[in-house]
């Protein structure tokens, strides 16, 4: 399971089960996110829309109690998202302090001072 597929699964539900219409809103296409909710019903076991032919109808009962504890789910990464941001504020607006850090994928270290940062790539 994935966070994007919870992300899909709101957004249509959002979006009133108009899946092109969320494919549009959230600037992808209306074939992948038809591909992640139908990868996400086949690792949960059920189905979490009704159907008519391709249109959905609704939710399922499972759908909907999935929907809420979705929703709660990607609140909290947002909350996460939100704490590591104060934090990282909190450390670069240390006056008089200066840290490093190296960045194993970017090859680059991190200098931050008075609240400004500066990156220099290592050659």
């Amino acid at each position: 399971m994935k966070l994007q597929q919870l992300r899909y699964l709101c957004e249509i539900v959002k979006h009133e089960l108009n899946i092109s219409t969320t494919a549009d809103a959230i600037y992808t296409s209306q074939p992948g996110i038809s591909k992640q909710i139908q990868a996400l019903e086949e690792e949960l076991g059920v189905k979490l829309f009704t159907r008519s032919g391709k249109q959905l109808t609704g939710l399922t009962d499972a759908g909907a109690d999935i929907v809420i504890l979705a929703r709660e789910i990607l609140q909290h990464t947002q909350n996460i998202k939100r704490i590591a941001e104060e934090h990282r504020d909190h450390q670069t607006d240390q006056q008089g302090q200066l840290s490093h850090c190296h960045h194993p994928y970017t090859s680059a270290l991190c200098f931050a001072c008075g609240g400004a940062a500066f990156y220099w790539a290592l050659s």
